[in-house]
Parts: C-alpha cells; structure tokens; sequence
C-alpha cells in the first residue's frame, strides 16, 4: 500500500494552538456572541467562538525514497453552532519552537472539514513531503503547531445554528464507530482496519457525503499518527479498508472519527 503524496499549500491559518507531539491539553473557548438568524448572516457575523485543536501528533517515514510526515489532529466545537467549511493546518516547528520555512514559505500541510457540530469532536489526517531537493529533512520536525480557519484561506470557517444548517441540508446523524479492529502489522507497517458504524438516526441515517479519519496513538494515549479513508453511505454497512500505521501504535487505542460534508461546501 505504498503511496505518493503532493506537497501542501503553505499557508498560516486563523487563531493558532501549538501543542507539542505528545501534547494533550486543551485551550479555554472564547466567549460566545449573539448567533445570526440565517446562514449568510451568521457566516459574516462575529464567530461565537474558536474551534479548538486539543491533540495533534505525527511519524516520519520514507515513501519511495522521499520523506513523509503523516499526522493528525484532533478539533473539537465548543460553541454552541455549527462551523462548516473548516480548514486545518498544520506548520512544522524545529527544536526551538519556529516554524521551519523554506523557499519563501512555511513548511505544513493542510487537510479539509466539512462540518462540526456543537460539541462534536472530530479529526483530520494530512501529510508534509521532504523531497530530495528540500534544505530541511524530516529529522527537522520536532512538533506542529495547528491552526483552523476557513475555506479558500479565509481565517474563520462559516458559522449557522443547528436549526440553520437542518432546514439547509436535512437531519444530520452523529455518527460514531464502534468494534474497531486491526490486523497484524506486516513487515512495510501496513494492516487492515475494521469497523462498524453507529448512528443516532438508527438504522435508517444514511450519511452525507462522509469520509473517517483514522487516529493512530501509543501506548500512553498520545497521538502519533493519522489517515484519511473513504467509508460507505449507510451506517450499518461494515467497512474495511487498509492503514499504515507506525511500530509504536498501539492498535487497542484506535479511533475513527467520521465526519459528514456539506453540498457544495469545499
């Protein structure tokens, strides 16, 4: 299951959270703000509060001969609506804490949300390339600092209440997923992943467009990996599909997050 990656835009995002590789603390939300009273006011106005990047982590490999940083984050919407068109970003900082930045621009990778309930905790998965010709390796990377934003580099996602976002696109499901299971790493880190997914429209919740993201974690709890995988529509569909993950995971403490888009919402 070898794969080849482009490099990401580097770009720096929104209000930032840096948390070290084996971070697992969380910053205090914002205070709320008088929510708007239709979906294009509440994307314009004042947002009620920040999306908040509580874990992250990341394992460095080679890939064809080229290095990879492969990692994940774990958001979480404290407010009291619901962010959609979300961006996260994740820049590379050296053993002093900078960012490490190379032709002009910070070294990261970025990866989409889509929509996050208030409340929800979800994750993303992205990568950052270290090609040949790069003046950093992935020996540099000593932790990330993440950042939210929107869409399109905006600095904020869009914000509506739930009622909002149910009369535009429907009843959304929270979905979860359970009986998770892994194969026996081979010998490349490679393992089948296996699951079920549960939803709180029970049997009938067909899902929206939805992707998971797998979280790898050590022994102690902390985030050292991540990936992005396609799932199916219907929420008592088995799913199975193949992961790399790193000799240090621990395969007892995966998770998957599943996260739902909107229409016409990149």
């Amino acid at each position: 299951m070898k794969r080849r990656f482009r490099r990401c835009a580097l770009v720096v995002l929104g209000t930032s959270l840096t948390v070290a590789v084996a971070s697992c603390g969380r910053a205090p939300a914002d205070d709320a703000s008088t929510p708007g009273n239709s979906p294009t006011a509440a994307a314009t106005s004042a947002t009620p509060c920040r999306l908040t990047a509580v874990e992250n982590g990341f394992t460095a490999r080679n890939i064809d001969d080229a290095g990879v940083i492969e990692w994940a984050a774990v958001i979480e919407n404290k407010c009291d609506r619901v962010a959609y068109g979300v961006r996260v970003h994740a820049d590379a900082l050296d053993r002093l804490g900078k960012e490490i930045k190379v032709q002009g621009g910070y070294v990261g990778g970025g990866a989409d949300l889509s929509v996050i309930m208030p409340g929800q905790t979800v994750a993303v998965a992205g990568t950052i390339d270290a090609e040949e010709s790069d003046p950093f390796t992935t020996d540099d990377v000593k932790s990330l600092k993440v950042t939210t934003g929107g869409t399109g580099w905006s600095k904020e996602p869009n914000w509506i209440t739930v009622d909002e976002l149910t009369k535009e696109w429907g009843y959304w499901p929270r979905v979860r997923a359970v009986k998770i299971h892994l194969s026996a790493r081979d010998k490349d880190g490679s393992v089948w992943i296996d699951f079920d997914l549960r939803a709180s429209g029970g049997r009938t919740a067909t899902l929206m467009d939805p992707f998971g993201v797998v979280v790898l974690r050590d022994r102690s709890g902390n985030v050292v990996s991540g990936e992005r995988i396609q799932i199916a529509d219907h929420v008592y569909q088995h799913q199975r599909t193949g992961v790399w993950i790193p000799a240090r995971a621990d395969p007892s403490k995966t998770e998957v997050y599943v996260n739902q888009q909107a229409p016409d919402v990149y």
